[in-house]
Order: structure tokens, then sequence, then C-alpha cells
């Protein structure tokens, strides 16, 4: 990776308004020009909202649709790499996918693995889950993209890492009831990994789910270096240094001390 400045989008999106979502993302690609940023990302789902229930049939787009053609003009004019979080619809299905598009317009995408359906979760009504975990190659470093509950997987982050990502991301809707387990489960994933760690997540109230906020950008040692106000809009802005990231690597090699033959056992367990 290479030293660049990333900025986090802690927005409300409004829930089933594409169209005032869609705005908002490309408001949010001009402040981080303005921020001098290099990579933008905003929370899951937002261009539609999160909890909209049956409106995801409708407002579901696929990756070569309207709004990520809208969204890829003004990220190759920004010069910007953005993430962002929206329901993809491949032919009879549909995903929860987060959208990466490079700084040159090229369109990537990840879908969602875990898929929660308790409590106030239904996931499972609406998603078919993914089953893929590509590193994204770009110009600022390796990328591993993850989605909310993905977090609490951890041979996911071992797996990006395992495949060279340097910087994971999460872009999530955790609402308020989830807050305590985030905050704590957040740095023990940038330790396993000894990898940056993003976290972009949701606020504001949508359709009774309340969500905390509390975007922020951990360091590969899990040190917090930029945190948002919880239950607040604003934009968490850091830089993230190469530097920091090869001296972690050196001076606690979690990752390099990695066992993967012992990973292979206890999933040759569980199988059986």
């Amino acid at each position: 990776m290479r030293d660049f400045r990333v900025a986090i989008a802690q927005w409300s999106a409004e829930p089933g308004n594409r169209e005032r979502n869609l705005q908002r993302i490309l408001e949010g690609i001009e402040e981080a020009v303005k921020l001098e940023a290099q990579l933008l990302i905003f929370p899951e789902l937002f261009l539609t909202g999160y909890n909209i229930r049956n409106e995801i049939f409708r407002l579901a787009e696929t990756i070569e649709g309207d709004s990520v053609k809208t969204i890829g003009k003004a990220v190759e004019k920004s010069g910007i790499h953005l993430i962002f979080g929206m329901p993809e619809r491949d032919g009879s299905r549909i995903y929860n996918s987060a959208v990466l598009i490079s700084s040159d317009g090229k369109v990537h995408a990840y879908r969602k693995a875990m898929l929660p359906n308790f409590g106030p979760f239904e996931e499972n009504l609406y998603f078919t889950p993914g089953n893929e975990l590509p590193v994204f190659e770009t110009e600022l470093g390796k990328l591993g993209i993850e989605i909310c509950y993905d977090l609490f997987y951890p041979e996911i982050t071992k797996i990006y890492a395992g495949k060279g990502a340097e910087i994971m991301v999460n872009i999530s809707g955790s609402p308020s009831i989830s807050r305590a387990l985030f905050e704590r489960v957040l740095p023990a994933r940038a330790i396993e990994s000894v990898s940056y760690m993003l976290y972009s997540n949701n606020v504001g109230t949508q359709i009774g789910l309340v969500f905390w906020g509390g975007s922020r950008i951990l360091s590969p040692r899990g040190e917090l270096t930029a945190a948002g106000e919880p239950y607040e809009e604003g934009m968490v802005v850091a830089e993230l240094k190469k530097d920091e990231l090869r001296l972690a690597r050196q001076y606690r090699p979690t990752f390099r001390d990695t066992r993967p033959e012992l990973l292979k056992k206890l999933y040759e367990t569980w199988e059986k």
C-alpha cells in the first residue's frame, strides 16, 4: 500500500428514497475531494436505506444500472476511490453488496457472505449470501471488504489477510443494540490480521432501527485513530501510513505466525 487519506461518510440514508441517497453520495464525493481524501466509504445499503423490507425488490439494481453509472462518472471525474452499499440484482437473485468504484471508473462488488436472521434482522428473507472473498488491488493498496455481520467470523478477515489484503473495510448497518459488540470486535480483527480496519456505520433511524454510527479507523495494532460521534452525522478522516503497517507486521507478526494447517483441521472437524 501507499500513504493516503481516507474519509468515512457517517451520514443518514433516507429509507426507500434512492434518488435522495444517490444525491448524497455525489455530495460526499465533492466533500471528499475538498478534504483531499483518496478513498471515500459509505455505509451498508446506503443507496436505498437499510431497513426497507419488501422495497428491496423494487429498488435493487444491477451494478451496470443507472445509479452505479451515475456514481461512476462522478468518481472518475474526481479521481478518488469509492465504496458504498446497495442491493444488487443479478438475475432472479438479490445480494447485499458493497460496490467499489476505483478512480479509473472500474466497478467491482463484494456480496455479503453472512446474513443475520435473528432479533430485528431478516436478511435471509431478501438476500442470497455471497460465496466469494475477493481481494481488490488498487493503487492505494489491497482491500478486503466485509459487510456488517461478516465481522464476527474471524476466518473471513484471516482469508483476506492470507490473500494479501492490507486494508480491511467493513460497511455496516449496526443498530444501537449491537454497539458494544462491534466496539469490542473491531480492534481484534485489526490485531489478528495486522491490517488497517476501516468501519463505516449507518446513523439515524430507519423504520424502528436506531443506528449508532461510531464509524472508525483502527491502526494495524488495533489502536483507535479516528472515530465519528455516536448518533451524529459527520465525516471521519485519517491518514493511513505504509510505514505504520510495515512496522506493525514486523513487531507483532500475528498473521505471519498463523498456522493454516490448524485451521484446516478445525474445518475438517466441523464437516464431520
